[in-house]
């Protein structure tokens, strides 16, 4: 019987250079995303999904995310809508040296327990319970599961692509979703190297096998230990020897909240969506809009 999966490592040791200057002074998990912060947004998906316990792995020179996690926020009185903060544990990483060298990091605490991974840079909608199915898949195979997303030639080379065979699974299990068996799986591809229009997004439910074999992934691109060097090499091993790798392609929306313009697509849609700012925020941007298409002059503006 598969063990049940309870906790979440969140990888956020980052300098967040690509947002600089808004991460000068501020981490950028801590970016506010519509009422939230943005890590906020990753924690609630999780808890969502049956997520108990979440990691977090940062580096010692970020501390305001222990901060913002340490004060009883429900004693605070400028919490006057009695949010609750969810409970978390940090783990340091005192060098940053590559996303699989931040997930060994948790080792440890994950003991050897099945877990998954949420990078906090990656938001998917709710409308799509992607993390959910990838969990009803681990279930059902026993061996890791990734997040895929469909992207254009042109942007594959910046993730980590896979080749594909498609696995048929009881739609109770898939829950409308596409899922297939991974193979070839590399870290910023040449074209040579694409051998299907999907891309590893931000969600991966992992075995503890994962230790071992990260412990024993040389570095790759960048000079770093890379998780996707990791799985490739599981993906490789026979099933009964802890290895097999899927992929559950996601069917809703995602943010890539790293960039300027993805975060801003964030947050003008999930404002857009909220159930008190939403309606009063289309009122204005109405306005701003029909002005802009009649030629008319704002305040401060020009005609």
């Amino acid at each position: 019987m598969q063990k049940k999966v309870t906790s979440a490592v969140i990888p956020a040791a980052g300098r967040g250079n690509r947002m600089y200057p808004l991460t000068k002074s501020v981490p950028k998990e801590l970016l506010p995303l519509v009422d939230r912060p943005v890590i906020l947004t990753v924690i609630e998906e999780g808890s969502r999904a049956g997520i108990e316990t979440f990691h977090i792995v940062t580096s010692p020179k970020k501390p305001a995310l222990r901060e913002f996690f340490t004060p009883k926020v429900e004693d605070d009185p400028r919490n006057p809508r009695g949010f609750s903060m969810p409970p978390v544990n940090f783990v340091t990483q005192d060098e940053a040296k590559g996303l699989g060298h931040a997930v060994l990091q948790a080792r440890e605490v994950v003991g050897d327990n099945p877990f998954v991974v949420q990078l906090p840079d990656d938001v998917f909608h709710e409308e799509d319970p992607l993390l959910q199915t990838m969990l009803k898949v681990h279930e059902k195979t026993g061996g890791c599961v990734v997040g895929l997303l469909e992207v254009s030639p042109k942007e594959i080379g910046a993730y980590s692509t896979t080749a594909i065979e498609r696995e048929v699974l009881p739609s109770e299990i898939t829950g409308g979703h596409s899922v297939y068996r991974l193979s070839q799986i590399v870290e910023k591809p040449t074209p040579e190297q694409v051998h299907s229009p999907y891309a590893i997004m931000g969600r991966y439910v992992l075995t503890s096998q994962i230790f071992q074999v990260l412990a024993e992934t040389k570095p790759g691109r960048n000079g770093e230990i890379q998780l996707t060097d990791a799985l490739a090499t599981l993906a490789d091993l026979p099933v009964e020897d802890g290895g097999g790798v899927w992929g559950v392609v996601s069917r809703g929306r995602h943010f890539d909240t790293g960039n300027l313009a993805g975060y801003l697509a964030a947050q003008a849609e999930l404002a857009l969506e909220h159930p008190f700012l939403g309606n009063p925020l289309r009122e204005h941007l109405r306005g701003v809009i029909c002005e802009e298409n009649s030629g008319g002059k704002r305040a401060g503006g020009e005609a």
